[in-house]
Parts: structure tokens; C-alpha cells; sequence
């Protein structure tokens, strides 16, 4: 499973760029520099991307701090012990850091300029109450956003999952029991004025990681609110509170979030489009003035 690899990555990634820096021969020469400044960009993408809802967001400043301790004390120890001549700088590892930088440094300006959009976007209530919820995949971005992307090319959609007292999105790193995960079950509020004009429900819940690729959105619905329709996905059986044709105000309840249809994990999808000439055109949304990126961080009080 993928997720085991990402959790390895975000913690491991640092390491062969910070035994890179420690092992070079001179001293601020252009290879050290080259593999100081790879460090620091990796750093910073693990900051951005990491998998911090798995493994507590405590950890997302943690795992970089250990690294630039561990760092400091090799290079003074090192630094201390070293009465070595100087030796040439490697060519070939000038040429492989630089590469390294700028790919790094082009994947650190993609995740953070998906925190912005130049599109209209909509204006909604964020969806859930009473808790702490983060961002699993969102933004503007084709790093932060990479598996809705994939599927549909400017897609603008948003997977929400909430934090435990841990600053972590379940009880386990991955549990076969819906019940381990924090979000499931939450209430789901409308997010808008507006009609229900799709309406399914039915589907049965998954068991963690299988899908269910027949009915991708799962349980579902769709609100119209003036010419742009949101929809929210992956709802539980049977806990659907409104049908087609409802008028609904911003803060009725909706349902409850489930695992059902494409999903891994219980999670709320949302995501907003307007259709023109029978194309549905995809439409950022912003909750409450703040367009949301991959790992923010939302706290809402409860009413």
C-alpha cells in the first residue's frame, strides 16, 4: 500500500541528503553548498507534503528538528576531528545536486503556490463542526491535489479528514475498523443556500483499504446553489437527512460522513462545478474567505 511507502518517505527523505552534506571533503565549497542548500529544500517539502495527518501533526515539526540537530552535531564533530587536506570537489556530484535542487525546489514552489488561486472562486460554510480537520489532498496543485488531478485535469476538489487529541487523523497508522478513524460518523452541514438536485443512497460501507469503483461518489448528494452545484461524497448508509428536490440553508444538516464508493478511508470529498454547453467546469471554493491547501490545518468551535 502506497501510504506505508509515503509515511517511510516523509520520515526517511532527509537522511541520504544530510550524509551527503556530512561526508564532503571541503568546506563551503560550491558541492557543499550545492548539498546544504538539497537539505533544506527536502526539509521543506517533507514540512509541506509529509504524511503528518498519519503520523500526528506534533511530528511535522519534530522530524525536521531532529534532522537539523543531528546535523549540527555531525558537522561540528566532524568539524573538530578534521585535519585533513582539502580535496578536489566531484563533478558528477556537482551535477547530480544540482539537479536534485532544482527539481525539489520547482516541487516546493508548486505545493506552496497550491495555497492560492487566480480562479473565482465560491464562497461556502465549511462543511463539519466541533473539531480540528486537516486537508488530505486540495489546493491548487498538481503535487498537493495529484490523485483528484489525476482523474479530472483542473479539478479544485477537497478530501477532509478530522484530528484526534494526537493531532492525527485515526487511531492506528492504517485500521480495517471505520471506527478507528476520527471523522467517521461527523455531521455534515450544508455548506450553502440552495436545492437538492441529486440525491443516492444505498451503497454499503467499505472495509479499509477496498473501493468500490462502481459507484465511485458512493453515497451522495448535489446542491445547486445559483449556476454552480457542489457535490459531497462518501456518505454513511442510510444517514442521508435531505432527498432531491429539498431546499436546503447553509448549516442544515446533510448526513453523516462515511466509507463508501472510491474511498480508502472514511473522509468527506467536496467539490464544487458549474456546467456549461454539457462540460462540467471545475470551481475552487473557498470556506469562510481562506482557499485551502494540502496539510492546513482547520479548528471549528461547535454552535
Amino acid at each position: 500500500m502506497l501510504i506505508y511507502q509515503y509515511v517511510i518517505l516523509t520520515l526517511l527523505l532527509p537522511f541520504p541528503a544530510i550524509w551527503n552534506l556530512i561526508k564532503q571533503k571541503n568546506r563551503f565549497n560550491y558541492n557543499w553548498w550545492a548539498a546544504f542548500v538539497l537539505f533544506v529544500l527536502l526539509l521543506l517539502f517533507i514540512y509541506q507534503a509529509g504524511a503528518w495527518p498519519y503520523l500526528g501533526f506534533n511530528w511535522r515539526y519534530i522530524t525536521p528538528g531532529i534532522y537539523v540537530t543531528a546535523f549540527l552535531f555531525l558537522f561540528w564533530k566532524k568539524s573538530k576531528n578534521n585535519s585533513a587536506q582539502p580535496k578536489s570537489s566531484s563533478r558528477r556530484g556537482a551535477i547530480v545536486s544540482t539537479i536534485f535542487i532544482v527539481l525539489f525546489a520547482y516541487t516546493n514552489f508548486e505545493i506552496y503556490s497550491g495555497g492560492s488561486t487566480q480562479e473565482d472562486a465560491i464562497e461556502l460554510a465549511f462543511p463539519l463542526r466541533n473539531g480540528s480537520y486537516t486537508i488530505m489532498q486540495g489546493g491548487d496543485s498538481e503535487i498537493g491535489n495529484a490523485v483528484h488531478r489525476y482523474n479530472t485535469p483542473h479539478s479544485y476538489a477537497i478530501d477532509i479528514v478530522k484530528l484526534n487529541e494526537n493531532k492525527k487523523r485515526g487511531n492506528q497508522l492504517f485500521s480495517k475498523n471505520v471506527n478507528d478513524y476520527t471523522i467517521y460518523g461527523d455531521t455534515i452541514f450544508s455548506p450553502c443556500d440552495g436545492t437538492i438536485i441529486t440525491y443516492f443512497d444505498g451503497v454499503e460501507e467499505n472495509i479499509p483499504p477496498t473501493t468500490n469503483v462502481k459507484v465511485r461518489g458512493g453515497n451522495h448528494v448535489v446542491i445547486k446553489t445559483g449556476d454552480i452545484k457542489i457535490l459531497i461524497c462518501h456518505m454513511q448508509k442510510n444517514s442521508i437527512a435531505v432527498k432531491r428536490g429539498d431546499t436546503v440553508k447553509t448549516g442544515d444538516v446533510i448526513g453523516l460522513v462515511g466509507n463508501t464508493g472510491f474511498s480508502i478511508e472514511p473522509h468527506l470529498h467536496i467539490q464544487a462545478y458549474k456546467t456549461e454547453r454539457d462540460v462540467n467546469m471545475m470551481v475552487p471554493i473557498r470556506f469562510d474567505g481562506e482557499f485551502l491547501n494540502m496539510n492546513d490545518i482547520i479548528t471549528v468551535e461547535s454552535e
